[in-house]
């Protein structure tokens, strides 16, 4: 599993239209937006679905100023129970 968070800084006309075609994204949840046209949003990877892409389609949004990874995290590497044989 793989997770990470963003902040994306969007032009404040075009906050509502970025708000949308990302909650319209698999994987893509909008969890917060600040008075000054922030947005915080989680993409979170499935099977079959890579949150790469997602990541560089909500930084090309139109009205996308910046993005900034505030978190990220991945367990493919723990040795987990579940995972053992």
């Amino acid at each position: 599993m793989k997770i990470v968070s963003l902040l994306l800084s969007v032009r404040p006309e075009r906050l509502h239209a970025v708000r949308e075609q990302l909650s319209a994204l698999p994987g893509v949840q909008v969890h917060g937006e600040a008075a000054d046209s922030r947005l915080v949003v989680s993409i979170e990877d499935a099977p079959g679905l890579d949150l790469m892409p997602q990541v560089l389609v909500a930084q090309g949004l139109p009205g996308v100023l910046s993005t900034t990874l505030t978190y990220e995290y991945c367990d493919d590497e723990l040795d987990l129970p579940e995972k053992r044989p």
